[in-house]
């Protein structure tokens, strides 16, 4: 006897058996796959390294059974991490005994400077300080200069002329070579004839060998000569 069924009662009735079967293809998925699984053991991990299991006291995470693959590719040798922290004391022990020597080097330098600016901050002074001169030089020269009785146009030459053309012909073969100044100056004078060439290394008042001429007065830049009272400067 055939069912008096209507078609919207057959749709609904087919549809309740469809839902009810299980395709044989359809995957069946794992209770704890994907990221909401992974997460999860995550959790149970860090729960049960603090509270540990009943009778068992709690142990740290353990990161292999979490991420093995990584645990397994981040394994270090000791043998490499021994090399490794060899060559870096290396490197810091030479980096720190480099610096110490350049500190010390500039150290030096700057000493040496100091000493060279001050020995030439000393010989500045004390060549910008002319001494003063004996008081025989300024007796001679007020002597000299007679400005109460100056000497008239015309008067007849002084008896000292002679002996200073005499002293001037004299000191034609004398050159002066140099001034060595020092607490005592000295001075290198060259007496230069047909017959001899010589050096003299003299100081003030000493005669320049046998020509009768003696360093009176030593400066800077010039020398004073006399010979019978009479002087004149070499320059």
């Amino acid at each position: 006897m055939a069912e008096n069924i209507s078609p919207e009662e057959r749709l609904f009735k087919v549809i309740q058996e469809g839902s009810q079967e299980k395709p044989d293809d359809a995957p069946e998925k794992r209770p704890g796959a994907g990221i909401d699984g992974w997460i999860r053991g995550i959790k149970r991990s860090i729960l049960s390294a603090r509270a540990g299991r009943p009778g068992r006291p709690g142990k740290g995470f353990d990161w292999k059974k979490i991420i093995p693959r990584a645990a397994g590719a981040y394994e270090v040798k000791p043998e490499l991490l021994n090399k490794v922290l060899a060559v870096i004391l290396v490197f810091v022990t030479a980096l720190v005994a480099y610096s110490a020597f350049g500190r010390r080097q500039n150290t030096v330098k700057i000493a040496e400077t100091i000493s060279r600016l001050k020995k030439s901050a000393l010989t500045g002074a004390r060549e910008a300080a002319e001494p003063f001169k004996k008081v025989e030089f300024y007796l001679d020269a007020l002597r000299k200069r007679d400005i109460f009785h100056p000497v008239p146009k015309g008067a007849a030459p002084e008896p000292g002329t002679a002996s200073k053309e005499s002293l001037k012909n004299a000191a034609a073969n004398l050159k002066l070579q140099g001034i060595s100044w020092g607490d005592k100056p000295t001075v290198m004078i060259l007496l230069q004839t047909e017959k001899e060439s010589k050096m003299y290394f003299l100081i003030q008042g000493q005669p320049i060998g046998a020509t009768g001429i003696k360093v009176k007065y030593i400066y800077r830049d010039r020398v004073v000569i006399e010979r019978g009272g009479s002087e004149m400067e070499l320059l």
